[in-house]
């Protein structure tokens, strides 16, 4: 029946068919050389059958969008941060005024009609009976089965496109790409078990890893093992989104149970939004596979405050074999504000997509990128994955492979972590190493490339980027229990940038964005680089074991994993530029403010080290203020005390010598948590500045023109409703706004009385 097939197309290639396609000349556009593994060929399709196809329009300037992502993603570039809208995006990718004539014109040639499913106008849906569609793409639709599951499906080996549409239409879709089962990167849990006493009595976090990690990886473990702060964010904007599919509901009241147990400083009631793709809604009443709970309770459980939305895709995909992602990428291109972050832990198996529609999802990961959205993926759980074709070569992952997003893999164990074994790891045969990647993977095949050399494409986009724990993982599904995959890793690396996107909106700066720039350039300074263990997996047949060592700097078992409080501190990382607060010999007042601004993170960040030390010392801080945040605990569970000796204590700050505590003393030496240091700097410094202004700037002030008092009044009421809303007492701020406003009621009244008095004054001189 193939070679059947194959003779056909080839005898009909340019010769006439039934009118209109009578004087068409075609020409093979894709095709395959055999029916996939696991398929078998089963007949011609039904004539009558509908097919629901997609045309990918040729984009006015896909490479555009690629340019503009790295301008605004590469720290040394003058664009760098500055964001595109959607209209500027979309200006690169929508099809040009002759390709949209193009194929208007032979869509009504053929009497069809098309509906745009993408906001640029790039794809088009068309829905054809199989016996036309031969006719219009010169080859013959075939229904085929899968032999595992039974299903089948009408797809072609081969397809061709008239010449109308040569250099418009991109692909169609779905042709010879055949359905693929999504992988879902995190394997089946281990036994079930109920709550154990190890879960009955909730505590706040530890920061002792051994104590916070001995019951497995819960959010306590992965707050200490990557020092995330603790503090809320303040921000609506750094909106955090997950991606779940039919067959994964994350459950409510299962969140509420997961954040009574492992985060009590939460609201329980803390939520997720659900925005439903392709018919998909989050059913409370239907069994969850745990996908859903773990990507949700590691996001809204770690991401505090966080606004987390949940895009849920359900089964009526519009994208064919892509089984939603490129659906869901539309959805968010076509919002004016797109998620900051998106977590997504599923992917395929590179091969088994043609790369003519794994580079159109690629590009739409690129357009998001380049308005500020970071796109995360699990690597996969695979280990150093198995070929599709049997053979001993590794089997990369996508969208990993893909060179704008990010890839997560996995680490497992505490003090030291080590590589995960699951982690996949490898390299693209599909896509080239992107040049941010060069030097890292170039020092990585220099010392080890020939261990592996005959089993992948030395060449290729190197993966993944980054780790994050990935064993051992505590999830709530009416029961406990243990879960395993870079599944959890993806959600936890999602929602330390979504919180460092709100401490970056504290400063006035834009969100991360697509990340590996900057992560390969200087970024990787935050992160700890994973040295020990190894990915593995044996795959099926007489091949030997697929094995990633991981070695020093990157490597593709498991990349490093993340300190989120020494990437606020800026450990190389340009995208805060959060450093000690230092003046210049001609500070200019920009400079000065920009250095103000930051310095409330550099206090949290350094709360529990530099900052704790002479906090007696601080200007417009009293005594009972101090008392009131002192913590009167046993020595040993002390957090910070003024006791305590350090070697970075500068002379300059040190307190003086406190007298030894008689026997008869009843409590040891104030104490003082992280939260509480923070606060009293934090209280100081507004104290400091307020006092500033009522005592240094605004006395000197000696005339204002109206605009001038007006702007003033209303900046006073704007600065005094602030200081209230921050617990600050300023009496002297709030005398200022009074006389102010006093002065601006009597100049309002002044006013009002001459022009009364010019009016009637023109009245009788008329």
């Amino acid at each position: 029946m193939l070679v059947a097939s194959r003779l056909l197309a080839f005898v009909s290639f340019g010769i006439a068919a039934a009118s209109p396609l009578a004087t068409t000349t075609f020409r093979v556009h894709e095709l395959r050389s055999a029916v996939p593994s696991g398929y078998t060929e089963i007949g011609p399709a039904s004539p009558q059958t509908t097919l629901s196809l997609r045309l990918a329009l040729a984009q006015s300037d896909p490479e555009g969008v690629a340019d503009a992502l790295y301008r605004v993603s590469n720290p040394d570039s003058d664009s760098y941060g500055q964001y595109l809208s959607r209209e500027e995006v979309e200006s690169f990718v929508a099809p040009t005024s002759d390709t949209v004539i193009a194929v208007n014109s032979w869509l009504a040639e053929n009497n069809l009609t098309a509906t745009s499913i993408s906001s640029a106008g790039d794809w088009l849906s068309v829905d054809v009976p199989v016996a036309k569609a031969n006719g219009l793409f010169n080859t013959n639709f075939t229904l085929f089965k899968h032999t595992a599951t039974g299903g089948e499906t009408v797809r072609t080996l081969e397809y061709s496109l008239p010449g109308s549409l040569q250099g418009h239409v991109d692909l169609v879709h779905p042709t010879i790409s055949f359905p693929v089962p999504i992988t879902r990167f995190a394997p089946a849990p281990g036994s079930k078990r109920r709550r154990s006493a190890a879960f009955a009595s909730p505590k706040l976090v530890s920061r002792d890893i051994d104590s916070a990690c001995a019951n497995g990886t819960v959010p306590a473990c992965v707050q200490v093992l990557y020092d995330i702060p603790l503090t809320p964010a303040v921000h609506k904007d750094p909106r955090l989104g997950v991606t779940g599919f039919f067959g994964n509901s994350a459950h409510y009241a299962w969140l509420e149970t997961f954040l009574e147990t492992f985060r009590p400083d939460m609201d329980p009631a803390t939520n997720f939004s659900v925005v439903g793709i392709d018919g998909g809604s989050n059913d409370q009443n239907v069994p969850s596979v745990s996908e859903g709970e773990l990507d949700i309770q590691y996001t809204v459980g770690l991401a505090t405050d966080v606004p987390v939305t949940y895009y849920f895709i359900g089964i009526d995909n519009q994208d064919g074999d892509l089984d939603g992602f490129l659906d869901e990428a539309n959805v968010l291109l076509a919002l004016d504000q797109p998620p900051q972050v998106l977590s997504t832990s599923y992917g395929f198996a590179e091969s088994n997509l043609p790369f003519s529609l794994v580079d159109r999802l690629c590009q739409a990961y690129a357009q998001l990128g380049a308005r500020g959205t970071t796109l995360l993926f699990g690597a996969g759980d695979g280990g150093a994955d198995c070929a599709a074709d049997g053979s001993d070569r590794f089997g990369p992952t996508f969208p990993s492979d893909c060179p704008f997003v990010t890839s997560v893999g996995g680490t497992q164990s505490f003090s030291p972590e080590e590589a995960w074994i699951g982690s996949s790891g490898g390299f693209s045969n599909y896509y080239s190493r992107p040049a941010y990647q060069d030097a890292a993977v170039s020092a990585y095949l220099a010392a080890h490339g020939q261990e592996n050399a005959a089993r992948w494409n030395a060449s290729g986009r190197g993966f993944p980027d980054v780790a994050a724990k990935a064993d051992d993982v505590i999830i709530y599904e009416s029961v406990f229990f243990h879960g395993a995959g870079t599944s959890a890793s993806t959600p936890i690396i999602a929602s330390i940038v979504a919180l460092l996107n709100d401490r970056l909106a504290s400063v006035g700066r834009p969100p991360l964005g697509f990340l590996n720039p900057w992560l390969y350039k200087e970024g990787y300074k935050a992160f700890t680089d994973i040295t020990t263990g190894n990915s593995s997996v044996q795959c099926p047949g007489d091949v030997p074991l697929h094995q990633i060592n991981a070695t020093e700097g990157w490597d593709p078992s498991a990349a490093g994993d993340p300190k989120a409080r020494r990437s606020l501190a800026g450990g190389g990382t340009a995208p805060s530029e959060v450093q000690v607060l230092t003046f210049s010999l001609s500070p200019s007042s920009t400079r000065l403010a920009e250095s103000l601004f930051n310095l409330s993170l550099l206090i949290e960040v350094y709360a529990d080290d530099t900052f704790a030390f002479s906090l007696e010392t601080l200007p417009s801080v009293s005594n009972e203020l101090l008392r009131g945040l002192a913590e009167h605990t046993r020595p040993t569970d002390a957090v910070l005390s003024f006791t305590l000796s350090h070697t970075r204590r500068s002379p300059s700050l040190s307190l003086k010598a406190s007298p030894t505590p008689s026997a008869a003393s009843v409590l040891p030496p104030p104490t003082f948590t992280p939260e509480a240091v923070s606060a009293a700097w934090l209280s100081s410094l507004r104290l400091s500045l307020a006092s500033c202004l009522t005592v240094d700037v605004l006395p000197r002030i000696a005339k204002l023109t109206p605009a001038g008092a007006a702007q003033l009044a209303s900046d006073l009421r704007y600065l005094s409703n602030t200081v209230m809303a921050l617990n600050v007492e300023s009496p002297e701020l709030e005398k200022w706004r009074e006389w102010v406003d006093v002065d601006m009621r009597r100049a309002r009244r002044n006013s009002k009385r001459r022009k009364r008095a010019l009016h009637w004054a023109r009245k009788r001189t008329q």
